[in-house]
């Protein structure tokens, strides 16, 4: 891609060989797009700046719908596709365009102003929303995401958290906590933290759960943490920060260390106390039990296991 960039505005014709060769050369990918783009005409790079902002790929009905001139789509499109700068990609259900390269897309958005990109992201968010609701429900991760560009944080939440909610559904699990992660980001961001901070609590325990059933212990870890300390701090009942504690210790097991886990479940296990009844105790004591498995001496263990086969017969199910 630097090559061709490079050499370009030679096979369009819009520079002689001897002037290309006295031109100092690009040191960057980035910069050699950022000197076709300055021959562009004025109609075609601000469509191609939009289009930058969708995304890889776009279609001609979103690129209308957001442009500031729609009667120059069609003929800014022509002349994009003449440069080689997008090309046609049609897919099973409708014809889009696309950037001939991600690296091209990516080089044209950083190119913009950020207050641009904003106000950009903006419209699109926007554009996206006027769909029908069965366009809205397929696209509430980009429509949240736009919005998050945009720093229009409720709505972002809103269409993140969505997303997420719809692709845990489905056991996307991985695509669901990037969309959650992309909330909670979005959350910490803002000035006014102190009030979403069960919205906070809400989504850290939702990602802590799926990183923990991916696997990711070291990141369900952390999470887990997380929500303690909020739960603490919003004055949350005990029962709710024991089974938060018994999660944290289950995460410590499996990076194999036992011995951490064993000391968080029987820190849970004092806050709870000897309350009847309670999923919070018996999730205690199966992390310990758990991680007293390999342990030497057997009568700890098996003292767990009795406490724990006693707190079952009053669980409630």
């Amino acid at each position: 891609l630097f090559i061709e960039e490079m050499l370009r505005p030679l096979v369009d014709g819009e520079m002689t060989e001897e002037r290309l060769l006295t031109t100092p050369v690009p040191t960057t990918v980035q910069e050699a797009v950022r000197r076709r783009l300055v021959t562009l005409p004025s109609e075609a790079r601000a469509a191609l700046d939009v289009a930058s902002v969708i995304g890889p790929r776009f279609s001609a009905e979103l690129l209308w719908a957001v442009s500031d001139d729609p009667t120059r789509v069609g003929s800014t499109l022509g002349e994009l596709r003449r440069r080689q700068l997008v090309v046609e990609h049609v897919s099973r259900t409708r014809k889009l365009f696309a950037f001939r390269h991600v690296l091209l897309q990516e080089a044209v958005y950083e190119s913009l102003p950020e207050k641009d990109r904003a106000r950009i992201h903006l419209a699109v968010a926007r554009a996206l929303e006027e769909g029908s609701e069965r366009d809205i429900a397929e696209q509430v991760g980009e429509i949240g995401l736009h919005y998050a560009a945009a720093d229009v944080r409720d709505k972002a939440v809103e269409y993140l958290v969505a997303a997420g909610d719809r692709d845990r559904a489905l056991y996307a699990n991985e695509s669901a906590v990037e969309h959650y992660e992309r909330a909670l980001d979005t959350l910490h961001r803002d000035d006014e933290a102190e009030q979403d901070k069960e919205r906070i609590l809400d989504l850290a325990i939702r990602v802590g759960d799926i990183r923990a059933r991916l696997g990711d212990s070291g990141m369900a870890e952390a999470r887990f943490t997380e929500s303690i300390a909020l739960a603490r701090e919003l004055g949350w009942d005990t029962e709710y920060v024991g089974r938060l504690i018994a999660r944290l210790g289950d995460t410590q097991f499996w990076q194999q260390r036992k011995e951490e886990a064993r000391a968080t479940a029987r820190e849970g296990l004092r806050l709870v106390g000897q309350r009847v009844a309670s999923p919070a105790r018996v999730a205690l004591l199966e992390c310990l039990c758990t991680a007293l498995q390999h342990m030497p001496s057997r009568a700890e263990r098996d003292d767990a296991v009795d406490q724990l086969e006693a707190a079952l017969v009053d669980v409630p199910y």
